[in-house]
């Protein structure tokens, strides 16, 4: 093992476990010189910028800042894994000054019996079995860091498939909230079609109910027409009775003064003159009944039929407005499964 004094702009790197100084390499193939400077050297080295390099996972630390310069790996969590990389590189900072300063005992050690062989091949010995001990940790944590960069690969590629069924849901959400809103626009359109039918039925309703006072009005004024003819009859009645007996009276005035054949013949004047009375007042009765069988008869037939005509067209709106209030449910339930 050569022991190398190390300029400042040399380098100190691994190559997976083992430790090399020279120039900082520029490509993979770059000779490598598995040599160690002395203690001195190798700290006024990590005092100027001396770097430490693994030229198969391209690690590469600075001694002076402290920081590694690993290659870009995309990181949902950079900050944890940066804090943890920055503390196992504090670590092999603190070990390889550590060994340095190992080795400055050793080698003043080394001068302070220089002629011993035995001695020096002990002090040999006790270095290299620190080399590899150096070397055994440094391999560790080439282990974790790979271990880590696998950690970070994988979450990326689990973020990657979640930003992707994030992207998908919300597609599809707004999909759905877009055929909701055509659904609720359709629905409003029903809606205000059945209020205008409806608002249209109350109308026809009115118009109705109108009319149909209108007739109830005109039956009144009829049947008080009734009443004021049947008054005008009782009292005809009552007339003829007053008559008839005026009649009978001036009969029995004329038997008393009269002879009588003049009675016979003004009794046959008179049952001629009662006759035809009675029968023009037996007309004018059965005239006026059956005007008022008519008018009555014409009233309840114009009623029936505007009762009948009411009646249907209150069925073919209630049938409408049940069809409609269906079609309305149905298209409800329909949203609700959706």
């Amino acid at each position: 093992m050569k022991v190398l004094s190390i300029s400042k702009a040399s380098s100190v790197y691994w190559q997976c476990g083992e430790l090399h100084v020279g120039p900082k390499p520029t490509a993979m193939t770059s000779q490598k010189v598995r040599v160690f400077g002395s203690s001195a050297s190798i700290r006024d080295a990590i005092g100027s910028g001396l770097s430490i390099i693994c030229l198969k996972c391209s690690a590469y630390m600075d001694l002076t800042r402290g920081h590694s310069f690993l290659p870009g790996i995309p990181n949902t969590q950079r900050n944890q894994l940066e804090d943890r990389l920055s503390s196992q590189e504090r670590t092999i900072a603190f070990l390889l000054e550590q060994a340095f300063r190992i080795k400055e005992d050793i080698s003043a050690c080394l001068q302070g019996t220089h002629g011993f062989r035995k001695e020096e091949s002990l002090a040999r010995r006790l270095l290299e079995n620190h080399i590899q001990t150096i070397t055994s940790i440094v391999k560790k944590l080439s282990q974790n860091i790979e271990i880590l960069e696998d950690q970070i690969r994988v979450r990326d590629q689990a973020a990657t498939g979640t930003n992707f069924a994030v992207q998908e849901l919300n597609t599809k959400h707004l999909h759905g909230v877009g055929d909701l809103r055509g659904r609720v626009a359709r629905c409003d359109s029903s809606i205000m079609k059945l209020s205008e039918d409806i608002h249209f039925i109350r109308h026809e309703h009115q118009q109705i109910e109108k009319t149909i006072k209108e007739l109830v009005s005109a039956l009144e004024i009829v049947s008080k027409n009734l009443d004021m003819k049947e008054k005008s009859e009782h009292k005809m009645e009552e007339k003829l009775l007053q008559l008839s007996s005026k009649l009978e009276n001036f009969i029995n005035t004329q038997k008393q003064t009269i002879e009588l054949s003049k009675v016979k013949h003004i009794e046959n004047k008179l049952s001629k003159k009662m006759n035809q009375l009675e029968k023009q007042i037996w007309d004018e009765l059965e005239k006026m009944q059956n005007e008022y069988q008519s008018g009555f008869k014409s009233i309840h037939d114009s009623l029936s039929s505007l009762q009948q005509i009411q009646k249907t067209k209150m069925d073919l709106e209630k049938y409408k407005v049940q069809k409609d209030l269906k079609k309305l449910q149905r298209k409800i339930v329909e949203l609700q499964e959706v």
